[in-house]
């Protein structure tokens, strides 16, 4: 299966030129690289059955998703994703201090402060491409259907607070 770089969602910024361009395209190619393994949706858009080729949009998939979670309102007049809910995310991508995930349609960057209550030295140690985790939804931006911008951090989803808390003793000495 074939997926233009086009279809992928990656876009380019209006009036990008020179070394700005250059920036772009390197964070680009790291991001592709990194997805390399990640499970993703995408649409079929056209079959080659004499070359035995697939072209497909994962673009088209993306805002399929968009419009049903993030647009449309659900019998309680509510829309899907919105801020204080928990969902399952899809890790797309895995850096030192981040991860990148897909939420129905969206991707997102969850930096280290955001995934861990504790001191996260590499992402890569705790979290993997393919993976799913929980995340809380701090905050949602709906211009259109194109323009979704979504933050979200695991740590307040997980309880490993509550209990590391209970390891500590009075007069203790501890680093952090």
């Amino acid at each position: 299966i074939v997926i233009p770089l086009k279809e992928m969602r990656m876009e380019l910024p209006n009036h990008i030129t020179g070394y700005a361009y250059t920036e772009w395209l390197d964070q680009q190619h790291k991001i592709l690289s990194n997805m390399l393994g990640a499970e993703i949706d995408f649409v079929v858009k056209g079959i080659d059955s004499k070359t035995r080729s697939v072209v497909a949009s994962r673009r088209d998939a993306m805002l399929k998703k968009r419009q049903i979670f993030y647009m449309d309102p659900d019998a309680n007049g509510e829309y899907r994703v919105r801020e204080g809910r928990v969902a399952q995310a899809r890790i797309i991508s895995v850096a030192d201090k981040s991860i990148r995930v897909e939420l129905f349609g969206v991707e997102t960057q969850i930096v280290a402060v955001d995934l861990a209550n504790e001191w996260l030295g590499d992402a890569h140690d705790h979290f993997a491409v393919g993976d799913s985790v929980l995340v809380r939804i701090q905050k949602v931006t709906r211009e259109d259907v194109e323009h979704i911008t979504v933050k979200a951090n695991v740590k307040s989803v997980s309880e490993e607070k509550e209990s590391r808390l209970k390891l500590c003793k009075v007069q203790g000495k501890y680093a952090g």
